[in-house]
């Protein structure tokens, strides 16, 4: 794939709504944290609702996908609508309006259809109104898949900018937490293995690679076999750095989703960490589980290679003696189909 600028970023979740918020939050000697339907997770604030036809009945996730998106995009020079673009990712779509629907349809046998819930429930819906909100009238997407949507979407907009046929592309990725859900999980037995439940929305407005902007060098994304070994997966990322003149020397932060009792990823980055006394970073502790929280820790990262924000003393203290290194690797591998690493540079 050819490497893409990152002009714009925005985040809304349950770190806090805006990146000065999830910043601050990366402060707090623990995660953030409220209650829910009597449960403990990151979940989103309540957010106003959007200056948009029937906004004041938007799930959370269209909410988070809106704020998002219109930060992101908040004070970047004006697009010409038909060359902006947008690509979404979610593997749920809106739980709630989905939720709301269904129990309806059954409830009353199928005799009362609520025609607003089944709107707002398509996986396209936090696209669409993103586009409404944005004036973006351009290529529109949403990818749903696992763990991997917020990262294959990312592709996309890479050979769409590649190509030339928009000038920005909005990629966004968005999950919200229901309590139907946590129900259905809780029968795998996922929240026993140690996993926060969580939910949030990030938007990063991309474009053509320009100095001074952080440049999404790489995505990969592929299927797991089992048989793969972590020298076998160090061996891969170290290959892929040198397509980009980079090596493990460039890294300054390695941010990874970690799945319930992870050895594999530790040992990946044994020799980076042990090199240079470093930890790699947890970001589902602080985002809580849910499908596109990578979206979040890319945003997070490319944040902090972008350096307008004041980022907590954990990261300085990683890179005050090694000022040159400008790359933040994103590995995601919370799950055991498939994993990703996304390599942003400056």
């Amino acid at each position: 794939m050819r490497p893409f600028g990152i002009y714009g970023i925005g985040a809304a979740g349950g770190m806090g709504v805006g990146m000065e918020t999830v910043v601050r939050a990366l402060h707090a000697a623990d995660p953030p944290g409220r209650e829910r339907a009597g449960v403990r997770g990151i979940f989103a604030p309540e957010l106003p609702a959007p200056a948009l036809p029937g906004g004041r009945r938007f799930s959370p996730w269209l909410k988070m996908s809106i704020a998002a998106a219109q930060e992101a995009m908040h004070g970047l020079e004006s697009t010409a609508p038909e060359r902006l673009g947008i690509v979404g990712a979610t593997a749920y779509g809106s739980l709630a309006h989905t939720a709301s629907f269904m129990e309806n349809m059954i409830r009353r046998q199928e005799a009362e259809p609520q025609p607003a819930n089944f709107i707002y429930s398509v996986h396209n819906a936090a696209n669409t109104h993103a586009a409404m909100a944005l004036q973006a009238r351009g290529f529109n997407l949403t990818l749903t898949h696992d763990h991997t949507s917020f990262e294959q979407a990312l592709i996309v907009a890479s050979r769409r900018l590649s190509q030339g046929q928009e000038d920005r592309m909005v990629v966004l990725g968005a999950d919200e937490w229901h309590p139907l859900l946590h129900a259905v999980l809780a029968r795998f037995g996922t929240w026993r293995k140690r996993r926060i439940p969580g939910e949030g929305a990030a938007a990063l407005v991309t474009g053509p690679a320009a100095p001074g902007i952080p440049i999404v060098a790489d995505v990969c994304v592929k299927k797991l076999s089992g048989r793969e070994t972590p020298e076998e997966e160090r061996e891969c990322i170290t290959k892929t750095l040198q397509q980009h003149q980079l090596s493990w020397e460039n890294i300054s932060l390695v941010l990874a989703g970690l799945g319930p009792n992870d050895t594999f990823t530790p040992r990946v980055m044994a020799d980076w960490e042990n090199s240079r006394g470093r930890e790699i970073w947890p970001y589902l502790d602080w985002t809580g589980f849910y499908p596109t929280a990578s979206a979040m820790a890319i945003a997070i990262g490319a944040a902090y290679l972008k350096a307008t924000y004041e980022f907590p003393d954990f990261f300085y203290k990683n890179i005050k003696k090694n000022l040159h290194r400008n790359v933040v690797l994103i590995y995601n591998r919370c799950q055991v189909e498939t994993c990703s690493w996304v390599i942003i540079k400056l």
